[in-house]
């Protein structure tokens, strides 16, 4: 009868054959993030095909992948390949934070154009909209008005991911401003119609309720209402929608609620709608405006509108330099270049009646044109330099100020110098 092999000291054999097979796993994997930090635009492929959390986990504790990680980002600023592999481990949840890391200091990609594929660039877009780096919003932009516009579904996905980056219209326009010169009067339109789709919402009902049942939800488990980390993150994102519509400071409800999350976020909150209400005339006395002071409802209308009222005075002020520079441009220019200056001018016309219409129907007027002499007004005036009230100025750039008489707000103080 065959004798059984002796046991041998230390680990049972079948643990110790566990063992062995373990460390014939972590060797090449090891040696995979080795490859991925000297050369991560090869290695990469090996790491974003591993799904496990188990696998996962290892990577982000091995030094060799934030190492690798980093080099990929400084490459990233010169090979679009490898910006497609940072943004495919952005978009991964579990390796997005060290991504974001490694991207802090990173300098932008390479332009839009540089990526052969348009789902290359579908991809940097997201990542981008994600990851919101110094220099997102000019690559989106710049991604958006360099689509053909015979692609609406690809230029709509741009403008969609630069409005979310930016976190609003007035953020995406803004970052359009810079890149957007150059465009044909038929490419302009085409820009204006997507940013009016994606801006336009769908029909709803919603009101400053939805934020205190959405708050109410988050903190109704026992362990969330305890949880100071979720309270704080919770008032902070209340105050950030706040910022985005102001009329949420005049609602009662909402501002108990953040001072409850979080007493410094409602203190804050609280001072800047007094500010508000100062902004959009509540009353302070019955006397001051009759019997029938505005309503709550009225308030929070207002105060949604008072953005918008600066960005429209604005564009009113400014409506007079676009059409001097048209002048200018149209002195200088013969032949086909004068057609083409001709049809732009009248293309920037069409679209900034409706400026116009919208500024006549919020009771905003520009009070001076430019160059007109006037007497100084720090209410109405802005001057660098010494002057006193009644000396006589130039118009630079007119006040912009909405309603008439008593209820007159001055929106925009004028720009003028000595005369």
């Amino acid at each position: 009868m065959p004798k059984a092999a002796p046991a041998k000291s230390g680990e049972p054999a079948r643990k110790k054959k566990r063992t062995d097979s373990t460390n014939a796993r972590t060797q090449p994997e090891a040696a995979n993030l080795e490859e991925f930090k000297n050369n991560p635009i090869k290695g990469a492929g090996l790491i974003l095909r591993r799904r496990s959390r188990e696998k996962t986990n290892a990577v982000l504790a091995n030094a060799d992948f934030a190492i690798g990680l980093k080099k990929l980002a400084s490459d990233a600023a010169n090979m679009p390949k490898a910006a497609v592999l940072l943004s495919q481990f952005a978009l991964r949840p579990e390796y997005f934070s060290v991504t974001a890391t490694a991207m802090e200091t990173a300098s932008a990609w390479p332009e839009p154009p540089n990526f052969e594929k348009a789902e290359d660039r579908r991809l940097a877009a997201e990542a981008l909209e994600r990851l919101r780096t110094a220099w997102a919003l000019r690559w989106l932009a710049k991604a958006l008005v360099g689509t053909q516009t015979r692609y609406p579904t690809l230029r709509l996905f741009f403008a969609s991911r630069l409005i979310l980056a930016s976190g609003g219209l007035m953020g995406a326009v803004d970052a359009l401003v810079k890149v957007q010169g150059g465009l044909k009067p038929k490419e302009q339109l085409s820009l204006i119609r997507e940013l009016r789709d994606c801006a336009r919402p769908a029909p709803g009902n919603a009101t400053p309720s939805a934020f205190v049942e959405f708050a109410q939800n988050v903190t109704s488990g026992s362990s969330a209402k305890d949880d100071a980390e979720i309270n704080r993150e919770l008032a902070q994102f209340l105050c950030e929608a706040a910022s985005t519509d102001r009329g949420l400071l005049l609602d009662e409800k909402f501002g108990a609620l953040v001072t409850t999350l979080d007493a410094d976020s409602g203190a804050k909150l609280r001072e800047d709608a007094a500010k508000l209400r100062k902004t959009v005339g509540s009353p302070t006395s019955e006397s001051e405006v009759g019997p029938a002071p505005p309503d709550q409802a009225s308030l929070i209308k207002e105060a949604a509108w008072s953005d918008a009222d600066e960005a429209l005075g604005r564009a009113l002020r400014d409506m007079g330099a676009l059409d001097r520079s048209f002048e200018r441009l149209e002195s200088v220019v013969d032949g086909e270049a004068a057609e083409r200056t001709r049809r732009a001018k009248n293309a920037s016309a069409f679209v900034l009646q409706w400026v116009q219409q919208a500024a006549h129907k919020r009771s905003i007027k520009a009070l001076n044109s430019v160059g007109e002499r006037v007497q100084f007004d720090p209410v109405y005036h802005d001057l660098g330099d010494d002057a006193a009230p009644g000396d006589y100025v130039r118009v630079v750039k007119p006040s912009i100020v909405r309603g008439d008489g008593a209820q007159q707000i001055v929106l925009l103080r004028g720009e003028v110098e000595l005369d």
